[in-house]
């Protein structure tokens, strides 16, 4: 890795958590018309749109948790992941990481302004340069952002107002957005029209108000995978290589039960990956399943696979796919049966036919295997557990902290502790397994049985507990039976007063 890189790489380490990083890329690189060189933009998600000349906007979100698992696995930090694929895949590109689509698109013009290859918001080299970019990053992306409103026929008078948006700058002087960060969205609205307030909260959206963003537009705007009417949402077009590989079923008759309904959907799995033999060398993330009913009205099912999933060589069995189509069909039949019209059929409308769809594809990227290999047994079968529950595989985990209320931490991927678990172990087995979102107070009772636990300084600084701003800065905790033979987890701060935290049984 490059001195400049590995420069940046620790920036990271010390001002990101582990294996965090913001989950849009803009990906600055000539490539061809030709589908086969297209595809190697699709190696890190399936999500990418194209924004316009050699600018491509990847969505990164849904694989994030994928690479973070392969990132763990491998002992690379995220960062570096994502630079390893990137350069392996692409002789000469200009990356950028951040919060927004827009702001990515303004990221990456100031990168390659000054010079520099891949850098991410969130780190004190990436945070500088975005603060000090000049308004010349946006003249391009406007022009983009004309044509994208121009194929809606949301453009309007969008023209016009660029002039008067430059003449604007060019009287007043203004070079930097930072420059001006008093400036609110809703008057750039009644200036500039209502497209110039989305523009400017999107350059600042999701930066720390640390950032010195103006308060009034820091916040996370919608974002859709869609075509998007909304002015207040961002202009998405999903970048399509080929028609989605379909296969159609004509049931003979009409099918309701799924036992019956599996064996046919298994098969069309295999005729899927019959009719396209190259998918041994992709990975799926989202199949369609659109069923039409006695009605002849259609319900449409996603089947989202939260890793890669390898559809070739799961079969004959394609149980992921089918666990997932399983719990698609058991909620459209629950919607079916409380429609409000068709009530002259069964409330129980069986199936007469339907279409399979890979919606989501997702490309191998070309590594090095001796620097990536392949994933271990324990990761593969925990990803493939994964494609089949209905819910994300989560855990809690023990956090050095004294304070009960933080002392665990939910996460869908271990985290490495650099910390020893003994104390923090022992503490916890003074604690139930069941604890209240928001403490309880409640008024003691001479009919208590209680036994004595610990004693906890209370975080009167977060203002969360009732009595924190009379300095209640102890609580002693114990196991209560009640009356009615449960028993609770209760604590008595410094001023006498009760709560009750959690529940043992």
């Amino acid at each position: 890795m490059a001195g400049q890189n590995a420069a940046n790489v620790v920036s990271l380490r010390q001002h990101l958590g582990e294996n965090e990083l913001p989950s849009f890329l803009v990906l600055k690189v000539k490539v061809s018309s030709d589908k086969n060189e297209q595809r190697k933009l699709f190696v890190l998600t399936t999500k990418v749109m194209h924004w316009g000349g050699d600018y491509w906007l990847l969505d990164l979100s849904n694989m994030l948790t994928y690479w973070k698992w392969v990132a763990r696995q491998k002992g690379f930090q995220l960062f570096e992941l994502y630079e390893a694929i990137l350069e392996q895949t692409f002789s000469n590109f200009t990356a950028a990481f951040a919060y927004h689509p827009w702001q990515a698109l303004l990221f990456c013009e100031a990168l390659e302004q000054r010079g520099e290859k891949l850098m991410s918001l969130g780190t004190p080299l990436g945070n500088q340069l975005f603060r000090g970019h000049h308004f010349s990053c946006w003249l391009p992306h406007l022009g983009f952002f004309k044509e994208h409103l121009k194929a809606r026929k949301l453009e309007k008078n969008f023209s016009s107002k660029m002039n008067q948006w430059q003449m604007f700058l060019d009287r007043m002087g203004i070079t930097r957005p930072f420059d001006v960060t008093h400036l609110t969205p809703e008057s750039l609205s009644r200036r500039f029209g209502k497209w110039w307030e989305s523009l400017w909260k999107w350059t600042f959206s999701g930066l720390p108000e640390a950032f010195d963003a103006p308060s009034s537009s820091v916040q996370t705007d919608l974002f859709s995978s869609s075509l998007i009417e909304s002015k207040d949402e961002f202009y998405w077009q999903d970048h399509e290589l080929e028609a989605p590989p379909t296969v159609e079923r004509f049931l003979e008759f009409p099918l309701l039960d799924w036992e019956h309904i599996s064996d046919q959907l298994r098969d069309d799995c295999e005729s899927l990956c019959q009719q396209n033999r190259d998918l041994k060398f992709k990975r799926v993330t989202r199949l369609e399943w659109q069923l039409t009913f006695e009605n002849m009205k259609a319900e449409s099912c996603q089947l989202v696979f939260r890793n890669p999933y390898d559809l070739a060589a799961d079969g004959p069995d394609y149980s992921s796919a089918l666990f997932q189509a399983y719990y698609s069909f058991l909620e459209v039949t629950k919607k079916i049966k409380k429609r409000d019209d068709d009530l002259d059929f069964p409330i129980n409308m069986a199936v007469s036919s339907w279409k399979l769809k890979i919606r989501e594809l997702m490309e191998l990227p070309a590594l090095n295997t001796d620097l990536f290999g392949t994933l271990s047994q324990k990761l593969s079968r925990q990803m493939e557990m994964q494609n089949k529950l209905p819910r994300e595989l989560q855990s809690y985990q023990l956090e050095p902290t004294f304070s009960p209320e933080h002392s665990y931490a939910l996460s869908s991927l271990p985290k490495k502790r650099d910390f020893n678990l003994a104390q923090w172990t022992v503490s916890a087995l003074k604690r139930p397994l069941f604890i209240y979102s928001k403490v309880v107070g409640l008024e003691p009772s001479r009919h208590w049985q209680k036994s004595f636990l610990e004693r906890v300084g209370e975080s009167w600084w977060t203002g969360d507990l009732e009595g924190s701003e009379n300095q209640a800065f102890d609580r002693d905790y114990y196991i209560v039976e009640m009356e009615s033979g449960a028993f609770y987890w209760l604590f008595r701060n410094s001023l006498g007063r009760w709560y009750r935290h959690g529940i043992f049984s």
